[in-house]
């Protein structure tokens, strides 16, 4: 199996192609709460979430912390998706609107996120998170700022 390293080396949606066949591991941070790619398109990206008593605050309900991961998730893959060949990016700016309390009886949670623009320099993505039964729960927005990988040799003829 290819490792993530190797991977997020080559255009974001070759990557997350190689992730939903199930030929490169995702991310740690995505297994650890479960969280599962669905789907893939330009600029979209598809997850859900197991709904646990894990995951539960000290209210007895999920913990906005595991929703927010899931939105950032859905759309930093999303914004993954534009990438090019030797570009990364990460997120500058994200907000988040809880609109339901979550409970293990109405997961899982699905969450899909989109780019909506898409600049040289900046992206702008949102995703919703709906639970079982299709109920949305939180929305967020984020802004990113696009990264170009530099050559080590580039560096060295600056000097």
């Amino acid at each position: 199996m290819q490792s993530m390293a190797d991977a997020g080396k080559a255009a974001g949606r070759v990557y997350l192609e190689t992730v939903l066949a199930g030929r490169t591991s995702p991310p740690p941070f995505a297994s650890l709460l479960g969280m599962r790619l669905t789907g893939v398109g330009d600029g979209t990206a598809q997850f859900e979430m197991p709904v646990t008593t894990e995951l539960y605050n000290p209210n007895d309900v999920v913990h906005g912390g595991a929703i927010t991961s899931l939105l950032d998730s859905a759309m930093g893959l999303a914004v993954l998706s534009t990438l090019r060949e030797g570009e990364s990016f990460t997120t500058a700016e994200l907000n988040v609107n809880f609109l339901r309390a979550v409970t293990a009886e109405r997961g899982p949670l699905s969450c899909s996120g989109r780019v909506l623009h898409r600049g040289r320099q900046m992206v702008v993505a949102e995703a919703d998170c709906h639970d079982a039964g299709r109920q949305l729960v939180a929305r967020a927005s984020s802004t990113n700022l696009i990264l170009v990988r530099r050559s080590p040799a580039a560096g060295a003829d600056a000097r």
